[in-house]
């Protein structure tokens, strides 16, 4: 390993960290392993135009048989949203997704205009016009599965617990549903888990799949090494014994739970997966797949120094160096130097590449999902 490498390794994990920035020690879990993030996804199986097409079918029988409308994607944060429509094959998410857009206060959240009228206004202190109530429980209701996006905020803030009250009678109803990072932690808080503060992630995250986890249909298809991005600053609390299968560890936390199977937790076995990862970002390229590539030449600057990101680098990869960037007076603090920043774009590294191999088949779970409680199989 190049010595640049074992200075970012070591700088985004470990007690150096926790000695240099004297954080807490429920508050010094940085759950980047980069060297390990590099090699990560290399086995996933990828999500073919025939599953796809697969998936379609499905919720086009839902739609036909049941009339079911389709998945409803729970907006909170515009970025990990572009990421979302992204990764999703674009036959399924231009004929069964439909997005909802949750605005806390006057956080602007960025919105396709075919769904401005789907915006939830709510104010930071919870409160929300019975038409906005309304609404949001209608485009709740009747649905295939929800997929509870990332954003910023607490599952425990006064302004979500509209939101969580409309997805617990949606659950009721026995929807699917699927949570990604503040997702996962809204589903797990509804579960009864508590919220831990104070956890950091700072860019990515390396996780190992349980022995459930290589059985389930969705995680099982990622391999033995999972990297994704992470960027999140609280962590679920898990409990035994709560009807929860665990699907995967972080391996840089200590063995704690990212993503989880809620068996009996709900109104319908095996109803609700959720995630703590961003899994719908692609972070970098596999060999002979597609990704998009950043358009032009950007340049930072740190400390001084010119810090170029150039045209052609996966966005992915580029967002972790602006990351780095803006956030650089943590990173200096535990030795990174900005030549250390710039090598983590080195045109020749892979990154983990998830986006479409895991919102693909997490779609196709949801409908399998709903098929299934339909009929009463297990």
């Amino acid at each position: 390993m190049a010595e640049g490498h074992e200075r970012i390794a070591t700088a985004f994990r470990g007690p150096e960290f926790r000695e240099k920035l004297k954080l807490a020690e429920d508050e010094a879990r940085v759950l980047t392993e980069l060297e390990a993030f590099f090699g990560a996804n290399q086995e996933v199986k990828p999500y073919t135009e025939d599953e796809a097409r697969e998936t379609e079918r499905k919720l086009e029988l839902l739609k036909e048989a049941y009339g079911l409308d389709g998945v409803l994607g729970v907006v909170t944060s515009p970025f990990t949203q572009t990421y979302v429509r992204k990764a999703m094959p674009p036959n399924i998410r231009k004929r069964f997704f439909t997005e909802m857009y949750y605005q806390v206060g006057d956080r602007p959240v960025q919105m396709l205009q075919e769904f401005e009228q789907n915006t939830i206004h709510v104010g930071e202190d919870g409160s929300i016009s019975a038409e906005d109530r309304q609404r949001m429980e209608d485009l709740l209701r009747n649905r295939v599965g929800l997929l509870v996006g990332g954003g910023p905020g607490y599952p425990t803030d006064v302004s979500r617990t509209p939101l969580l009250l409309a997805i617990e009678q949606a659950l009721r109803d026995k929807t699917a549903a699927a949570g990604l990072c503040l997702g996962h932690q809204d589903l797990a808080h509804l579960a009864g888990f508590d919220l831990v503060p104070g956890s950091v992630s700072a860019g990515a995250q390396v996780e190992t799949p349980t022995a459930a986890g290589r059985q389930h249909p969705v995680v099982g298809r990622l391999g033995e090494r999972i990297g994704a991005v992470a960027f999140h600053s609280a962590e679920v609390q898990y409990k035994q014994g709560a009807g929860v299968t665990i699907l995967s560890t972080g391996a840089s936390t200590g063995g704690a739970p990212v993503s989880l199977l809620y068996g009996s937790a709900f109104e319908a076995p095996d109803q609700v997966m959720s995630t703590q990862h961003h899994p719908e970002v692609d972070t970098g390229v596999v060999p002979g797949q597609n990704v998009e590539l950043t358009p032009t030449e950007e340049i930072l600057d740190v400390e001084g120094k010119r810090l170029v990101i150039p045209a052609g680098i996966p966005v992915g990869q580029a967002a972790i160096v602006r990351y780095g960037a803006s956030n650089w007076e943590k990173f200096r603090a535990i030795g990174m130097r900005p030549e250390d920043l710039q090598d983590v774009i080195r045109p020749e590294r892979l990154f983990p590449l998830l986006g479409r191999n895991f919102i693909g088949p997490t779609i196709d779970w949801l409908a399998t999902t709903r098929l299934k409680n339909l009929r009463g199989e297990k």
